[in-house]
């Protein structure tokens, strides 16, 4: 028996045995390690076999909702539930600021313990005119510098 994929792939080279790999979830393999092998030990592999190794990819988790739920909340549920979170933003008359608008994966999706779960926040249309408006004033402010650095020199 192997102790880990590296050690059955490395048996599988020097020995010029075909193999394949298929992923699947496990409760009790961590995520990367060998749940099984398609042959045990000492059976007989015939040229031509291939020796399929099947790969935990952890246990099995069904992703929760957290749409329209404040960021804080959003985060605490997902985190509890084995997940990292992400963040990104967006806008929504429908939606109060701070609050998620969209996930991915999606509410149901089955994925593994410890995935990242993306959560779409809201913010306001004001604040989104306000960082344009720092940026066009930023902008501003290096093209008066480049006309005064230009002048001098003219």
């Amino acid at each position: 028996n192997f102790k880990n994929k590296d050690e059955f792939v490395n048996w599988a080279t020097k020995y010029s045995i075909q193999y394949g790999e298929e992923h699947e979830f496990s409760d009790t393999v961590p995520i990367g390690g060998v749940i099984r092998y398609s042959h045990n030990a000492g059976d007989i592999i015939k040229n031509g076999d291939a020796v399929k190794v099947y790969i935990s990819n952890g246990k099995k988790v069904d992703v929760p909702s957290v749409y329209k739920l404040s960021k804080n909340k959003a985060t605490n549920i997902l985190q509890n539930a084995g997940f990292k979170v992400s963040y990104a933003y967006s806008s929504s008359r429908d939606i109060a600021e701070g609050h998620v608008v969209r996930q991915s994966p999606v509410e149901g999706s089955t994925v593994s313990s410890g995935s990242t779960i993306t959560i779409s926040l809201i913010i306001t249309v004001i604040i989104i005119i306000k960082v344009i408006t720092i940026i066009i004033i930023i902008i501003l402010h290096l093209l008066l510098h480049v006309i005064r650095v230009l002048r001098k020199h003219l």
